[in-house]
Formats: structure tokens, C-alpha cells, sequence
């Protein structure tokens, strides 16, 4: 890696891309006639799955060309490694959602213009925070994701449980980002900079010993906002919730690339700028792990209704995806990459089978609406159970090797007990994966099963994914570690 002198747009080019076609989406949007809405809705939202496309294909380009280090707007903008692969991540994953979502929202009755056009804010608030390297630019990319997300929770007019989920939303959110901005402020008052470059050496120039006690109340919370943002315990109450209002592709954004942001700045802040307090935030990491571990696998006991299940699920991972932090390195980096790909795979096919079937007329919702699926849909029941395991993290599907790799992780740095105990956790969290399977093949049902939303493209993508995810182990790890380790993060 290497610093090169260029000029300060350049850096930006794909969030100008993004805000260039968020913005002529908009307008276009306006001139659109509401009688034709069927038919130029589908062009419309081919159009722009073709511009997300290419910017997916041209940051693909850039990677032949090879990944420079660059920094630029007084430090406020980096493009790196880190970036490079999270931004790769973020966009292929709202091109799925963007191309399954299309009939699933007109079953819902959605307008789906303004629903595009806040997706696309979205993914350019989450590219800001990637490419943020200070927190005053770090906070307007989570807010702007963060209000587009509030309206599109609550876009179903109609729905209680959308407003709902819409309300309890903002007002958790809000709590975190006062928790943030509290945090930044006292970061700010000690070092005179919201710079990460700036924090960093003055923590090089002031050892631990010296440092004011209100600084480190500042990191924790900053970690504590970033526990509500990542759904982790105890600070996890808006999520059943909120996953339960929301209609699936707001689901998937929320358990996928929202994530991917916040975890993206942990890194930036735990491994970069705050490396020196590893042994400080380190404690507050186990803590905040081990806790979403019993809360998550122990809630997700109690639950029927699916997404609430994914809502303890989601908490659970995340918890188990904590224990990856603590091994900062190229392998801890690389562990927690190959972790969050099984994770948001093996979502992506669950949500994307589910939003395919219907029940006596309406969209799955509870366990027992999945009795009988065996006899009805088997090909929608294998892959929903090939999801199903790898959540679970039952061999040889991908989502045993996410967890066999943080397992090692953390044997190898000296934390024994905390590994056989999360290992315990992880078989406690098998049985309601196992609860949702049993229902599908074994128990029987009089229910009568429709698909609906069923396209080429959807079932294609979802196949995709059922092969990558049982086959993981002989093609993608690999390739994985060999493209982390040729670009390389520290």
C-alpha cells in the first residue's frame, strides 16, 4: 500500500455515482403515470438494478488495476483494503434484494418508486460510513441511511405492525445516536479532533496511564451505540419488533448491510485508532458477546413467528461475530469476512424462499405455517433446510466453517473457556433452526401452499446461493483468504 498524490473527487467517484442515480430516479420518478405503474415499474426497476450493476462491475475493475491506500478531504475520506471489500460486499447484496424484491412488493401493494429511490439513499449513506475516517462524516452517512430507513419501515400506510416497527425504530436509533454523538463529544473534548488519523497519534503520544477517565468513557459509548446498531444485548430490545413490522427486503437490509457498516467502523476504530486500549475494549467485547449469545439462543427458543426468530438469530450471530474482534489481525479479519458472507447468504436464502410461499393466501409468517411444506414444495423445502443448517452451523454447510474459523481464532489467542462456552451456546441455538426444519418434513398439515413471487431470477439466485453455501469449503474459503491476504489490511 502506498500514499499517491490525486485529485479529491476521484476518491468519491462511486458515492457521486450513487447520488447521481439516486437523484435522476427521483425525478424520472415524477414524471411517471400511476395507470401504467405495472408495466413501467418493471422496466424501471431493471434499469436500476443495471446501474448498480455497473458499479459493482466497475469496482471489480479497479481490483485488476490493484487497491492503492489512498486518503483524501483533509483525511475525511480513505479508500483502502477495508473498504474495497465491504463497499464489493454492500453492493452485491442490495443488487439481490433490489432484483428479488419487485413482485414480492407488488403482492404488498408498495409503490415501489419511493422504495427504490430510498434504497438507493441508503446504499450511498452506508458507502459514506465505509469511506469514513472521522466521525463527523461517519455520523452524517449513518444518519442519512438511518432516516431513509425509518420511512421505509412505516411505508406500508396501512399495516400497524409497519408503523409500528417504524416508531420503535426511530426512537431506539435516536437513543443510540445520542449515545454516539455523547461518546464523540468526549473524544473530542480530550484530543481536539474527530479525526481517526488525529486520535490516533495523540493515543501514540499519550500512553494509557495518562489518559483521562472520561475518554474512556467516551469509547464505551460509542461501543454502546454501536451495540444498538448491531442488535446486540442488552441493548437489542427494537429488533424482534421491528424484523416482525418490517416487510422482508426491509428484513434483509436490516440484518445485512446495515450491519456491514457498523462492523466496518468497529474495525476502523477498534483495530486502528484504539488499538492501544485493546485490553480495555476487549472486556466490554466479551461482555457484550457472551450476553447477545444467551439472549439471542435463549429468546429464539421462546418464538413461533419466523422473522422474530431471525431477530434473535441476527442477535446471536452478531454476538458470535464479536469474538472476532479480538484476534486483530489479517486471520481475525479475514474469520470475521468469511463469517459475515455465511451469515448474510444463508439470510438472503431463507427470506428469499419465504417471500416465494404462501399459505391459505398470505405470506408465511409462524412456524406451524410451514407444516406439510415437504409434500407441497420439496425443491423451496430443500433449500429453505440447506439455509436452515448452515445457520445452524452444522457441517459441511458454510455456516460451520464461519464459526469453526472464529472457534480456532480464539483458541489460538489463550481464550479457551470463553470458546467451549460459546461453542455450548451455538448447540443450544441448533434447536429452533431444528424446530423450523421438523416442521417442514415432519409434521403434517391440511394447509394449502401457493408460490407466489416465483421468477426465473429469484429461484436462479437462491439456487446460487443454496450451492455456494453447501459447497463453501472447497471454493469460496480459499479464494477468500487469497484475495485478503494478496490485498492485505494491516
Amino acid at each position: 500500500m502506498f500514499n499517491i498524490e490525486i485529485p479529491n473527487f476521484i476518491i468519491i467517484i462511486p458515492e457521486i455515482y450513487i447520488f447521481t442515480v439516486s437523484i435522476a430516479i427521483l425525478l424520472f420518478s415524477l414524471f411517471i403515470k400511476r395507470s401504467n405503474y405495472n408495466e413501467e415499474i418493471t422496466y424501471f426497476n431493471r434499469l436500476t438494478f443495471l446501474l448498480i450493476l455497473i458499479l459493482f462491475l466497475s469496482l471489480l475493475l479497479i481490483n485488476s488495476i490493484g487497491v492503492l491506500y489512498l486518503k483524501s478531504f483533509s483525511n475525511l475520506v480513505i479508500t483502502d483494503s477495508i473498504s474495497y471489500l465491504f463497499k464489493m460486499l454492500v453492493i452485491f447484496i442490495m443488487i439481490i434484494i433490489l432484483g428479488v424484491s419487485n413482485k414480492y412488493l407488488v403482492e404488498k401493494g408498495v409503490y415501489q418508486y419511493e422504495y427504490i429511490v430510498l434504497t438507493i439513499f441508503i446504499l450511498l449513506g452506508i458507502m459514506i460510513v465505509i469511506s469514513s475516517y472521522d466521525f463527523i462524516l461517519f455520523y452524517a452517512g449513518l444518519e442519512l441511511t438511518s432516516i431513509c430507513s425509518y420511512i421505509l419501515l412505516a411505508i406500508k400506510r396501512e399495516d400497524v405492525k409497519s408503523h409500528e416497527a417504524g416508531m420503535k425504530y426511530l426512537l431506539l436509533s435516536g437513543l443510540g445516536s445520542g449515545f454516539l454523538l455523547y461518546g464523540i463529544s468526549l473524544i473530542y473534548g480530550y484530543t481536539g479532533s474527530t479525526n481517526f488519523t488525529n486520535i490516533t497519534t495523540f493515543l501514540m503520544r499519550n500512553p494509557y496511564e495518562e489518559t483521562n477517565l472520561l475518554f474512556l468513557l467516551g469509547l464505551i459509548m460509542i461501543i454502546v451505540a454501536f451495540a444498538f446498531k448491531l442488535s446486540l444485548a442488552p441493548f437489542h430490545m427494537w429488533t424482534p419488533d421491528v424484523y416482525e413490522g418490517s416487510l422482508s427486503p426491509i428484513t434483509l437490509m436490516l440484518m445485512t448491510i446495515f450491519k456491514i457498516s457498523i462492523i466496518v467502523i468497529l474495525i476502523r476504530l477498534l483495530w486502528f485508532v484504539f488499538i492501544s486500549l485493546s485490553k480495555e475494549w476487549s472486556q466490554i467485547i466479551i461482555l457484550l458477546s457472551v450476553t447477545s449469545m444467551i439472549f439471542g439462543f435463549i429468546g429464539g427458543v421462546l418464538q413461533s413467528n419466523l422473522k422474530r426468530i431471525l431477530a434473535y438469530s441476527s442477535i446471536s450471530n452478531m454476538g458470535f461475530l464479536l469474538l472476532g474482534f479480538l484476534n486483530p489481525t489479517n486471520e481475525g479479519f479475514s474469520n470475521i469476512y468469511i463469517y459475515l458472507i455465511c451469515y448474510m447468504i444463508s439470510n438472503l436464502g431463507v427470506i428469499g424462499v419465504l417471500m416465494q410461499i404462501k399459505s391459505n393466501g398470505n405470506f408465511i409468517e409462524k412456524i406451524d405455517d410451514l407444516s406439510g411444506l415437504h409434500n407441497k414444495q420439496p425443491f423451496l423445502s430443500f433449500l429453505l433446510a440447506t439455509f436452515l443448517f448452515s445457520m445452524a452451523g452444522i457441517p459441511p454447510m458454510g455456516g460451520f466453517f464461519g464459526k469453526i474459523n472464529i472457534f480456532l481464532s480464539l483458541l489460538s489467542k489463550g481464550y479457551i473457556y470463553l470458546a467451549i462456552f460459546a461453542g455450548l451456546l451455538s448447540v443450544v441455538g441448533v434447536y429452533y433452526y431444528l424446530r423450523i426444519i421438523k416442521n417442514i418434513y415432519v409434521n403434517d398439515s391440511q394447509i394449502a401452499f401457493s408460490v407466489k413471487n416465483k421468477s426465473f431470477s429469484l429461484t436462479n439466485i437462491i439456487l446460487v446461493f443454496c450451492f455456494m453455501i453447501i459447497f463453501f469449503f472447497m471454493f469460496i474459503i480459499d479464494k477468500i483468504n487469497l484475495a485478503i491476504t494478496k490485498i492485505g489490511v494491516f
